[in-house]
This record gives C-alpha cells, structure tokens and sequence, in this order.
C-alpha cells in the first residue's frame, strides 16, 4: 500500500516538474542560444524518461492490489507525450507544446484525484 501511494507522489512530482519545464522551454526557444537549447532538450529527455518508469513503477506496484484499475487509468499518458513529440512539427512547435502540457496537466488532475481516492 504505502510503495502505491509513494511511487504515485514520486509521479505528480515529476508530472509537475515536467510541467514547469515545458513552460520554462516555451521562453527558452524564443531564444537562439543553442547550448541552451540542447541543454533544455536533454533536460526534457530525461525528465520524460523518468516520468515514463515512474508510471510504469505505479502500474507494476498497483498490479496485485485494489488500485489496479487507477493504474490502467495512466496508461495512456504513458504513449501520448511520446506520440506528440513524433507527430510534431517545427512550424507548429508552440501548438504541440501546449498540447504536451495540456496532457501532462491532465494526467497530473488524474494523479491527484487517484491520491484522494486511495487515502
């Protein structure tokens, strides 16, 4: 019980992390440092790799118990920052960044709600 709740903070905390630096990135790129540049995107690459086993570590430790179903809730955000990221374009770069954070604010919202529902 208590490694489900921890792996699922673990996850809103890199959720939250992973928000802000999108945002951050947004005002980066306007910029044409490209250290800076390459730096943030390694940056993000990791923080979505972290982000990617802190949902899988959720859905393996919710595996035999009755948060199960919460686990399969997340799933989906597993592929989908992933799958914007190869469908995006870099004329439209401003309207899939705002659709990375709009996915990652809505599965942050379900990661919340899974917290209240398993306290």
């Amino acid at each position: 019980m208590k490694s489900v709740i921890y792996s699922l903070i673990s996850f809103l905390i890199l959720n939250l992390s992973l928000i802000t630096a999108f945002i951050a990135g947004k005002s980066i790129f306007k910029k044409e440092n490209i250290n800076l540049s390459s730096n943030y995107s390694i940056f993000l690459s990791v923080l979505l790799i972290f982000y990617f086993v802190s949902i899988l570590v959720f859905n393996l430790f919710s595996f035999n118990t009755k948060f199960f179903w919460q686990g399969l809730i997340l799933l989906p955000f597993l592929f989908i920052p992933f799958f914007i990221g190869r469908i995006s374009k870099y004329e439209k770069i401003n309207f899939y960044t705002n659709m990375q954070i709009l996915t990652l604010v809505i599965s942050f919202l379900a990661g919340v709600l899974m917290i209240f529902g398993i306290n």
